[in-house]
Formats: C-alpha cells, sequence, structure tokens
C-alpha cells in the first residue's frame, strides 16, 4: 500500500494465540493500530519508509488496569 491511511481494528478480536504478528508493507501516511485492553504492542520490529510512529498508550482499561505497551 502507499500512501494511504489504514486501520487494524484488533478490539472485538477473540485472540487464541500468546502472539499475533501482522505484517503490513506500505509507504506513506499512517497505520493506525487499535486493541484492547492488557494488549501489548511491539513496534520494535517496524521498518519506516517516509512516515512517523506514534505510539500511543491509554491511560487504564476499562477495569482500571493500567495499559501496557512495548516498543
Amino acid at each position: 500500500m502507499t500512501w494511504c491511511d489504514v486501520t487494524v481494528d484488533c478490539t472485538e478480536a477473540v485472540i487464541t494465540q500468546d502472539t499475533v504478528r501482522i505484517e503490513v508493507t506500505m509507504a506513506g501516511k499512517s497505520l493506525t493500530s487499535v486493541t484492547g485492553p492488557g494488549i501489548e504492542v511491539d513496534t520494535d520490529g517496524a521498518t519506516l519508509i517516509h512516515c512517523k510512529l506514534k505510539h500511543r498508550r491509554a491511560r487504564t482499561s476499562p477495569d482500571d488496569t493500567p495499559a501496557r505497551a512495548c516498543g
């Protein structure tokens, strides 16, 4: 994908594995990954071409457990 905005929304996903790997090849614009409470996002393997990485964390999940993220 080139020069487009992409959103991957996993808030209602039923995850049955310890790790979910999402591979996207794109240049420019933005990739937004939306996850549910308690999900860790590891962005260390991201390769960026003509784009930026903004890593935002929710302050707390609905059950008041702090959200966690890696990256």
